[in-house]
């Protein structure tokens, strides 16, 4: 039977319930809770409290009859725990106007609870919208339908790999450059959970706090998210099919096993230090003569003309094309390692001649993808200047020579790759966000006019994949279908490219598939990575880079380093002064 909303107007709220064992939360489990608490059309109505809860033995008693995991019962007291958002926090006052239910549950099997009728009955008589999972175990039962939505949990792992424990340990084990997490509706099955909203994060192999913190941290927003689409009415997600996984479930680590795993962590941090203090990138732009609608083609091969070599000191990425008065232009980000810093260029092609480099639009901050579009017979460009915390729209007063900032379009943002695109009457950019975790948000914020005003879209981050959410070139359409190129950066930052076909937008919605991945050959010089392509023509330009030393970014991040390690004695010798 299909979910419906009868949510419509403003002055509704999107009632839910918390379940816990105790008063006593995570960090990241109050972030939740406060997020919901933040949307202003969401409210707290009910705690369902574990009456028969009881509080873990001591972590010494733990040790003593845990011999073969007590490696990881230290590591996850003194080391993962350490960390505000695993930290707990007792909450009492917090909750001590919200209605609170105690509940006994009747264990049947080796782990299921089921509760009891009077209480569900109880539970039922608040017409709750859904209840938030944050203590009890595995629940069963008539309980799973007290609220309107269900019962929501998190699962801290990609489901279809990984379940069981410790969540987000065994991804860094097994090498998985990959982690994910989502936020499903429980149903009778265990791991068979119905998938409300998912993400796939980038797995810090040298640190599995940095991962877990991310990744933590991240998807606490989600079920403020899910409350937009339960007030818009798009319930499409609620009504989807269970989870079928058949991934191991996985339990806690050995001793053996975690001294394996801390090694593993010593040489991955030693390998990072390395890669950024001696592996630095060039980049450089490539031209193929075909339209860019061949690289759906399945025989469609890469025959890339790279241009010139850059200058000692500089590289050359983020190619755009357009042409005017039947000349070729190509508009790139031109980056000089001396001042750690990039400008806007520009390139005039004549079949096989370049003429350029020449600078077009110089700041005292870096600029880069600088998307540049006709509109209305007038050229314009939007360069990321996310040092700014703005996205600028510039516009061509002598083209290409000349440009004035038109407009400032959005203010107080922190993004990259801002991609302009028009869809449906709408005016649309896409982007991805810098902070947080940096190449996995997607961002979408709309107009129906180019100047603005701009709004935000209700369910950003629309997609959070770090294979395909980072803009990378512009838009376009191929049998009737609109595809939108993004980053692949689960390996490394411009690792490959992803086609995806939009298959819905609107201002409450959004969904697209990957169709196609893009990569350059192992023989190509600039085979290190791809992170932009973009049409010229009927031809495609693309840029591609190569690992080379660079003592100007090498003393940059040396520098980096020398404040972060004396950030963390420091921050070190505090705690310990502190105890």
């Amino acid at each position: 039977m299909l979910i419906e909303s009868k949510i419509a107007s403003k002055k509704d709220f999107v009632r839910f319930g918390v379940m816990l064992d105790e008063f006593v939360l995570a960090g990241w489990e109050i972030n939740c809770i406060k997020g919901l608490l933040n949307l202003g059309f969401a409210k707290l109505e009910l705690i369902i409290l574990n009456e028969g809860y009881k509080r873990e033995i001591s972590a010494i008693k733990k040790i003593k009859e845990n011999k073969h995991y007590i490696l990881f019962e230290i590591f996850q007291k003194f080391i993962i725990r350490n960390s505000d958002l695993f930290r707990r926090f007792n909450c009492k006052k917090f909750f001590e106007k919200i209605d609170t239910i105690p509940c006994k549950t009747i264990k049947k099997g080796r782990f299921s609870l089921y509760f009891q009728k009077e209480e569900i009955q109880k539970i039922n008589e608040y017409k709750l919208d859904f209840i938030l999972l944050f203590g009890f175990g595995i629940i069963k039962g008539d309980i799973l339908n007290s609220a309107k939505f269900g019962i929501w949990s998190f699962h801290h792992g990609d489901e279809r790999k990984y379940r069981g424990t410790p969540p987000l340990f065994w991804e860094i084990f097994y090498n998985d450059p990959i982690s994910g997490a989502i936020l499903q509706r429980l149903t009778d099955r265990l791991d068979a959970g119905i998938v409300l909203k998912k993400g796939i994060y980038k797995t810090i192999n040298y640190s599995l706090i940095k991962t877990r913190e991310q990744i933590y941290r991240e998807s606490s927003k989600w079920p403020a998210l899910i409350c937009f689409d339960i007030k818009n009415g798009n319930l499409n997600r609620l009504n989807n099919k269970p989870s079928n996984s058949e991934a191991p479930i996985y339990k806690r680590p050995k001793n053996g096993q975690l001294l394996w795993f801390l090694s593993k962590i010593f040489f991955n941090n030693i390998k990072y230090v390395y890669n950024k203090l001696f592996k630095h990138e060039i980049w450089n732009i490539g031209l193929i003569e075909k339209p860019i609608q061949s690289f759906l083609d399945k025989s469609f091969k890469l025959k890339i003309k790279w241009l010139p070599k850059p200058k000692k000191f500089e590289y050359y990425a983020d190619p755009f094309g357009i042409t005017i008065k039947n000349k070729n232009y190509i508009i790139f980000e031109r980056f000089f390692y001396k001042n750690i810093r990039g400008v806007i260029s520009c390139f005039e092609t004549s079949e096989d001649h370049f003429n350029g480099p020449k600078n077009i639009i110089t700041k005292p901050f870096h600029l880069s993808y600088p998307y540049v579009f006709e509109y209305e017979n007038e050229i314009f460009c939007i360069p990321e200047a996310v040092e700014t915390s703005k996205i600028i729209l510039y516009k061509s007063l002598n083209f290409p020579n000349e440009w004035k900032k038109e407009k400032i379009l959005l203010d107080n943002i922190k993004v990259v790759d801002s991609t302009f695109f028009k869809y449906n009457g709408k005016f649309w950019l896409a982007c991805s966000e810098f902070e947080n975790v940096m190449n996995t948000n997607l961002k979408l914020y709309y107009s129906n006019n180019l100047f603005g005003p701009w709004q935000e879209h209700p369910l950003n981050p629309v997609k959070i994949d770090v294979r395909s959410s980072r803009p990378a070139g512009n838009l376009f359409y191929c049998n009737g279908r609109l595809i939108r190129p993004s980053q692949d950066c689960s390996i490394d930052y411009g690792y490959r490219i992803t086609l995806n076909e939009i298959l819905k937008l609107t201002t409450t919605e959004f969904e697209e598939r990957i169709i196609k991945i893009v990569k350059l050959d192992k023989k190509d010089k600039y085979n290190k990575g791809i992170h932009t392509i973009s049409s010229l023509g009927n031809s495609i330009l693309i840029d591609g880079k190569l690992l080379k030393f660079k003592k100007e970014i090498f003393k940059k991040n040396l520098n980096e380093f020398r404040l972060t390690t004396k950030n963390w004695f420091t921050s070190l010798l505090k705690k310990l002064y502190k105890k």
